[in-house]
């Protein structure tokens, strides 16, 4: 099992009379991309503001793994901790009327690096993030798209072991957010624990390694997505492609058969069905099929889709 890098104990934070966070317990792992998921008004915001030392919690404690087996307190040693990380919120972070190139070089000198470095860092850096090519734009002729890979390459000058993301896609069309996605995976793969904090469900659920789920300021659930999955989740979908594909009459004698199916959904492109006992509902519809003298292109088995679990654990 990989190390722990960051560790959150008891944290809670008030903002006036208002309560945003209480007793939070985390423990993230080195090399992991963890996501850290709520509603609007949940206090996921917060917490990656807390852990990136731009607010400061009124009880508890976060501390970084420095060395094996020595966590340092982010209260007592914020000038060192903060080399470690890198963090790009909402908000556009660079200078909209530097170019891009001028932009990473910039944020370099603030953490006190070589010149040279800087330049021979952003080259490399703007590959990454595949802005090569537009080092010399100004940043504020940027797509949207463009200007978050901005900042995370901003956020990477000084290669941070951790980066903190918070809803890094909000705003862009699917195909920039798939982009975004990639990119961030490629960052990952070098080594940079990854903590995101978002809304969106469905990209979160392929993209994340862990994730903690936040409602009215708790932590509901924690842990690996697939082990939050199947705890929170006793049933499968199952997903179906048959030609000529008469789901509707598939669908009308599975319920006839009175199967213990929970939802059943089709399109044109497959029938899905959920079920507590996926096994015997699995067997029932193939018999279907066969019955229907349908042919089978392809059947599948997942566990049900993380929005599903987080609807089920915050009783929405």
């Amino acid at each position: 099992m990989p190390p722990i890098i960051v560790k959150l104990e008891n944290i809670s934070k008030n903002f006036g009379k208002k309560q945003i966070l209480k007793d939070i317990n985390l423990e993230i792992q080195k090399g992991e991309i963890y996501g850290i998921i709520g509603m609007s008004g949940s206090g996921k915001s917060t917490l990656l503001s807390l852990m990136a030392d731009l607010l400061k919690p009124d009880k508890g404690r976060i501390s970084y793994q420095i060395e094996p087996n020595q966590f340092w307190d982010l209260s007592e040693h914020s000038n060192k901790i903060k080399k470690l990380f890198g963090y790009s919120f909402q908000s556009p972070s660079f200078h909209s009327m530097l170019t891009v190139q001028e932009n990473v070089e910039h944020f370099s000198t603030l953490y006190d690096l070589p010149k040279k470095f800087g330049k021979k860092n952003a080259d490399i850096l703007l590959k990454l993030v595949e802005l090569d090519d537009a080092k010399n734009v100004l940043s504020k002729n940027l797509s949207g798209g463009m200007q978050k890979r901005l900042c995370f390459a901003c956020a990477l000058v000084h290669s941070p072991r951790i980066l903190f993301l918070d809803e890094p896609t909000a705003n862009l069309d699917p195909v920039l957010r798939k982009q975004t996605w990639e990119i961030l995976k490629k960052i990952n793969a070098q080594g940079t624990t990854i903590v995101i904090a978002s809304q969106l469900l469905t990209e979160l659920d392929d993209f994340c390694d862990s994730i903690c789920i936040i409602n009215k300021g708790k932590v509901v659930k924690e842990g690996p997505v697939g082990k939050v999955k199947k705890e929170y989740s006793e049933g499968v979908e199952i997903h179906l492609k048959s030609i000529p594909g008469n789901y509707k009459k598939i669908i009308s004698d599975l319920r006839k058969l009175k199967t213990k199916i929970n939802r059943l959904d089709y399109g044109e492109d497959e029938l899905v069905v959920y079920a507590k006992k996926g096994e015997i509902a699995l067997h029932k519809m193939i018999h279907l099929i066969e019955k229907n003298k349908e042919e089978i292109v392809y059947i599948n088995l997942e566990q049900p889709p993380l929005k599903e679990v987080f609807s089920s654990l915050i009783g929405k």
